[in-house]
């Protein structure tokens, strides 16, 4: 071939971009659910009382921590605030939009509102302005690495409850059939009551984790979880 003829053009088939197997998939589903249970701990969790019962969502903390866990930086997009006359009285909407962004150059954008007049604020110059912000750090964080879960901020607070006693017995329905909740004084304790399939056993124990509650085995009085309290 003459050094002044061109080449012939080479053609690459297109490469398949092909998801990872289902066994990657819940390897690493397995190791966050774990990691949640190791590095949060019940201050970064609220029990909020819904129309479906109790639940437990993360705080504002529990979502710094993921994000600091991760690697991941936030940015702030926008903040804005809009008066809005209702009648006689007026309120201020106030929203931001945040970017969470993964080491990897990943990111995923969330927007936060919270208005002045959408529970009684202490501070109502300051306080809805932080939680509408709040809610847009917590919902990034959330989009990009927990699948949209809802965070404590999003939630109305004020009718947040401590997680004893029924309450926790409660979130526990599902599993009445084998362990009872026994709320005493210095502790609260969730007892196995018979044999649970490995599949409740393993749910019980996530759950309890999450909770703060430590796994008392057979040979320390066991089986069961317990979780003491703080003395005030």
């Amino acid at each position: 071939m003459a050094e002044n003829e061109k080449k012939p053009p080479v053609i690459r088939e297109e490469q398949l971009i092909a998801p990872a197997t289902p066994e990657r998939v819940l390897e690493a589903m397995k190791r966050f659910q774990d990691f949640k249970a190791r590095v949060l701990d019940k201050d970064d969790y609220v029990v909020i009382k819904t129309r479906e019962g109790p639940k437990q969502y993360v705080r504002k903390s529990g979502w710094l921590k993921y994000a600091l866990a991760c690697n991941i930086s936030l940015q702030k997009l926008e903040e804005r605030s809009e008066v809005v006359q209702e009648g006689e009285r007026g309120k201020t909407v106030y929203s931001f939009t945040y970017r969470a962004i993964a080491p990897n150059g990943r990111y995923t954008d969330a927007v936060g509102s919270a208005s002045s007049d959408e529970r009684e604020f202490t501070h109502v110059d300051h306080d809805p302005r932080a939680l509408a912000q709040t809610r847009a750090m917590n919902r990034a964080i959330s989009n990009l690495i927990a699948g949209g879960e809802v965070s404590a901020e999003e939630v109305a607070e004020e009718e947040a409850v401590p997680p004893e006693g029924t309450l926790i017995q409660s979130s526990l329905k599902d599993l009445a059939e084998w362990v009872e909740v026994d709320d005493q004084q210095d502790a609260t304790h969730i007892k196995i009551k018979s044999n649970m399939p490995d599949a409740q056993f393993n749910d019980l124990r996530l759950r309890a984790a999450l909770l703060g509650f430590e796994y008392i085995p057979a040979s320390r009085g066991g089986p069961e979880f317990r979780r003491e309290k703080r003395s005030k």
